[in-house]
């Protein structure tokens, strides 16, 4: 029912806390220890603990054997597939964008400022994807939801929009009015 599907987003946040609080301090330890030679190690660390945290919550779903022909596996997953499809060119249209302005300060500035700006805009951006990331469990499901339903969608939209701007706002101006090292 709706309280399992609660439990479980409780359970993937849990993960992804747990998961998180976990590979930063092995990042840290083994950069601290071995230098740029923990690299590799901490990339390999992180992703076997991420592994072995989804394997120990996922042997506790049951999965349930369904007969359905490809024709009505489309049909209900065509809002998901609409949806996806959105999020896809959204996100390549992103990255589009990231190069241009990579490509655009580097030809008329320089690679130094390309690092400045890469700089900047990462720490800018750990801000408002932590912000999003959290929201987003359970926003996706919702917004799927309710895909045949365009006045419910905007709302839910513009909802969720109005979060993420009063939250990331603050700690925007925070960053970029705290005084430079030049300073």
């Amino acid at each position: 029912g709706l309280g399992d599907v609660y439990k479980r987003q409780t359970e993937i946040a849990f993960i992804k806390v747990i998961s998180g609080s976990v590979a930063t301090i092995f990042t840290i330890a083994l950069y601290w220890y071995y230098g740029w030679q923990g690299i590799i190690p901490s990339l390999v660390i992180i992703n076997l603990l991420q592994l072995l945290m989804a394997a120990y919550f996922t042997r506790k779903i049951y999965i349930v054997d369904l007969q359905m022909t490809w024709a009505s596996t489309l049909t209900e997953a065509k809002p998901m597939i609409s949806l996806g499809l959105v999020f896809m060119w959204s996100a390549f249209l992103f990255s589009l964008l990231g190069f241009s302005v990579n490509a655009i300060i580097s030809n008329r500035i320089s690679i130094e400022a390309v690092g400045i700006y890469g700089a900047a805009y990462v720490l800018s951006g750990v801000l408002t994807n932590a912000i999003t990331r959290a929201m987003a469990v359970d926003y996706y499901p919702r917004l799927s939801g309710l895909s045949g339903n365009t006045d419910k969608m905007n709302t839910l939209v513009n909802e969720q929009t109005e979060i993420s701007v009063l939250i990331a706002t603050p700690c925007i101006c925070l960053l970029y009015t705290s005084p430079s090292p030049r300073d």
